[in-house]
C-alpha cells in the first residue's frame, strides 16, 4: 500500500455489533464524512497488534458517537473528527467520553480537515487527547503507526486498572475473611476459605472462569512434620493426598531450601509460596498450573496469598 490516503468510490454503512468473536481491538471512527470511514477501514483492514485483528465501529455525529461509547466500554482507539454537526462537536464528545462516561482508557486521536485549525493546549491536556492530526498529514503509514502506539498504551492502562482493581478486591476479601468470627478459631476452616477465594481474586483482574484452582495450604515444622490444612481439586473437593503426591519434586525442593521469611516463585507454571514463622515452621501455599495468569494477575495473587499466610501464622501458629 502506498503512503497516501486513497478514497473509496462507493458508500458503505457500518454494521456496529456487540459481538467480537476474534477478540479484536475495537477502533471507533467518528466522522461525518463517509469517505473518511471508508479509507480508514481500507488502510487498517489487515492491521493486527499482538496477533489480534481490529473491529471497526462507526458514528457520524457527536450524538451517535456518544451512543457508541455507551454501548461499547472496550474501545481501544477513537479516531475523532473535530468539526461535525458543530465546529466543536468532536471536542464536546471527547469531554463527554472522559467526564460523563468516566472513560480514561480509550486513546483519542483528533482528526480535522481544516489545516489552519488549532486546538488549545489546555483542551488537549484536560480531555487526555492523545494525538491531533490533520487529515492530509495522516497518511496510511502514519495512521498505522499512530494506531499501534495507541493500542500499546491502551493495553498498559487496562493492565494497570486490572491490577489496581485486583489489589483492591483482594484486600476486601482479606478483610472479609479476617473479620469473620467463624474463621478465627479453626485453622483448617480459615485455610479452606483462603483457597476457595482464589477464583474470586483472579476474577477481579480478568475473566478466569475457566481456570481450575488445584492446590493446598499446609505447614511443615522444623522437624519436617507435615500437615495439610486445606486442599482443593478442580471440582472444589479435598485432594485427599499427601504433600509429596500433590507437589512436584522441584516445588518441594524450593520449600525445603527456603530460608527467608517470605519466598515465592513460579516453577514449571505452578505457584509456590512459603512464609517462615519464628519457630522455624513454614506455612506454604501451592497452586497448580497457573500458566494462564499474566504478570499483573500473578502479582495480585502473590500479594493476596502472602497477606493471608502471614495472618495465618500470627493467628494460629504463635
Amino acid at each position: 500500500m502506498n503512503n497516501q490516503l486513497l478514497f473509496a468510490p462507493e458508500d458503505q454503512e457500518f454494521e456496529n455489533s456487540n459481538d467480537n468473536p476474534c477478540n479484536a481491538w475495537k477502533i471507533a471512527i467518528i466522522d461525518d464524512d463517509i469517505l473518511v470511514h471508508q479509507v480508514t477501514k481500507m488502510v487498517l483492514e489487515d492491521f493486527t497488534f499482538d496477533g489480534r485483528p481490529v473491529q471497526f465501529l462507526g458514528a457520524f455525529s457527536q450524538k451517535e458517537g456518544y451512543k457508541l461509547f455507551e454501548e461499547h466500554n472496550d474501545i481501544a482507539v477513537c479516531i475523532l473528527d473535530v468539526i461535525m454537526e458543530t465546529d466543536d462537536a468532536g471536542i464536546k464528545l471527547a469531554h463527554d467520553i472522559r467526564e460523563k462516561l468516566n472513560n480514561d482508557t480509550t486513546r483519542i486521536v483528533l482528526r480535522t480537515g481544516q489545516p489552519g485549525l488549532s486546538i488549545e493546549e489546555d483542551i488537549i491536556s484536560k480531555y487526555c487527547i492523545n494525538d491531533y492530526k490533520t487529515k492530509t498529514e495522516l497518511t496510511s503509514s502514519k495512521l498505522r503507526t499512530v494506531i499501534t502506539a495507541c493500542i500499546r498504551t491502551y493495553v498498559e492502562l487496562i493492565n494497570l486498572n486490572n491490577y489496581n482493581s485486583g489489589i483492591k478486591h483482594s484486600m476486601e476479601i482479606c478483610g472479609s475473611i479476617l473479620s469473620d468470627p467463624s474463621y478465627s478459631s479453626e485453622i483448617a476452616e480459615y485455610s479452606k476459605a483462603v483457597l476457595d477465594s482464589v477464583s474470586d481474586v483472579l476474577n477481579a483482574t480478568n475473566s478466569h472462569n475457566d481456570l481450575d484452582v488445584i492446590g493446598l495450604i499446609a505447614t511443615i515444622s522444623e522437624s519436617s512434620s507435615e500437615q495439610i490444612l486445606a486442599s482443593i481439586n478442580e471440582q472444589g473437593s479435598p485432594l485427599n493426598k499427601t504433600i509429596a503426591e500433590i507437589m512436584p519434586a522441584n516445588a518441594q525442593e524450593f520449600i525445603l531450601n527456603s530460608s527467608q521469611q517470605f519466598a515465592a516463585d513460579i516453577i514449571d507454571s505452578d505457584l509456590v509460596l512459603c512464609v517462615k514463622e519464628e519457630s522455624g515452621t513454614k506455612c506454604i501455599a501451592f497452586l497448580k498450573d497457573m500458566a494462564k495468569l499474566d504478570d499483573n494477575e500473578t502479582q495480585v495473587l502473590l500479594s493476596y496469598l502472602r497477606t493471608m499466610l502471614q495472618a495465618l501464622t500470627k493467628r494460629f501458629l504463635h
